[in-house]
């Protein structure tokens, strides 16, 4: 995984190039970094936990290139963290969202999640009512626009009822990024004790992923229909509470097997892809149909020639900002195929 800013500008640099309109960034902590030297080769391995932590001094260096590379191209901020209660409303998670660079230019998107974001495995952070009420007001004065990641039902349900008003009054289209077989929970009401929350019940996606190692087209078919019958619900509340929503996905593991196929059938206008989420790439031309992927940019890759076999082209980021409503001097663009359907990356 790319975690020092050179090599996130270069990855960033190359997945425009394969078709990518938009680039979420994460910086990373690598306080923890050890280096290990390779007996008898005179090499040295380096390893970290690499854990998500905002650091503006690598943000400074990675969004003013990214700017002089890729003029047209949308950034979209990262604000998730790690760590305790003092960094979960840190103002820290906004201060990377300001201009950049000599015109000034702000980030166009950042992440925004209207609740806890608690993973089954552990681990996640908190969003305090105050939080997200400060958020809000940094992105409205800076003019950026919030893009929901759903990493659960809570998340769903607040997007949609108590901070819809404010979404809408920001910028529309919302963005809503279904964060799909990442299992979540929640807070009990009575006794605070953890149930699940995720988007794909934790069973559910379980089974899906059993089935998609089976490896044979009657499982994935199944698989591929589990994990419609339960985001189809979800994709539909959101279209009716804001008809003119964007919405994208994310899928982790070997659920990318079917990402392509789930949001085609779910009509979604976006596909989030990266080693963030998976470490794998789909190839037809190996046993299983799964390898590690070389980079980012090989996904990005695979998936705009998966979505071409279907007759699905993907959009510009010049296109993207059209639609966004979000201008930009300067665009770089990129087109492949000629359908009538097409969706970002």
């Amino acid at each position: 995984m790319p975690i020092s800013p050179d090599r996130i500008i270069e990855e960033c640099h190359l997945s425009f190039q394969e078709g990518a309109a938009l680039v979420h960034l994460h910086t990373r902590d690598t306080s923890d970094k050890r280096i290990e030297k390779i007996p008898g080769l005179g090499a040295s391995l380096s390893s970290s936990g690499q854990a998500n932590h905002i650091d503006l001094t690598q943000f400074d260096i990675i969004v003013p290139a990214l700017l002089e590379q890729n003029p047209g191209g949308v950034i979209n901020l990262s604000t998730s963290v790690r760590g305790n209660k003092a960094a979960f409303d840190s103002p820290l998670r906004r201060a990377h969202l300001k201009p950049y660079g000599v015109r000034k230019l702000v980030p166009d998107i950042a992440s925004f999640s209207p609740g806890p974001v608690l993973f089954t495995g552990g681990g996640g952070y908190e969003n305090p009512p105050d939080f997200i009420d400060s958020q809000l007001a940094h992105l409205k004065a800076h003019r950026i626009r919030p893009e929901v990641e759903v990493f659960n039902l809570t998340i769903l349900n607040n997007a949609l009822t108590t901070y819809k008003g404010a979404l809408e009054e920001l910028e529309t289209p919302v963005l809503f990024m279904l964060v799909a077989g990442v299992d979540q929970q929640k807070r009990g009401a009575e006794n605070g004790e953890l149930v699940d929350d995720s988007l794909i019940p934790l069973s559910i996606r379980q089974r899906i992923s059993d089935l998609l190692q089976a490896d044979d087209a009657a499982s994935q078919t199944l698989a591929t229909e589990l994990a419609i019958e339960y985001l189809s619900p979800i994709t539909q509340r959101i279209r009716q509470c804001c008809p003119a929503s964007i919405i994208s996905m994310l899928m982790p593991g070997n659920m990318q097997t079917i990402l392509t196929s789930v949001a085609l059938a779910l009509d979604l206008d976006g596909i989030r892809i990266g080693f963030e989420d998976a470490l794998t790439v789909v190839d037809e031309l190996v046993p299983g149909r799964i390898r590690k992927a070389s980079s980012t940019s090989e996904q990005v890759r695979a998936i705009r020639l998966a979505l071409k076999a279907q007759g699905i082209s993907v959009i510009t980021p010049a296109q993207l900002r059209d639609r966004l409503g979000i201008p930009r001097e300067e665009v770089q663009l990129f087109r492949y195929g000629s359908t009538s359907r097409q969706l970002h990356i």
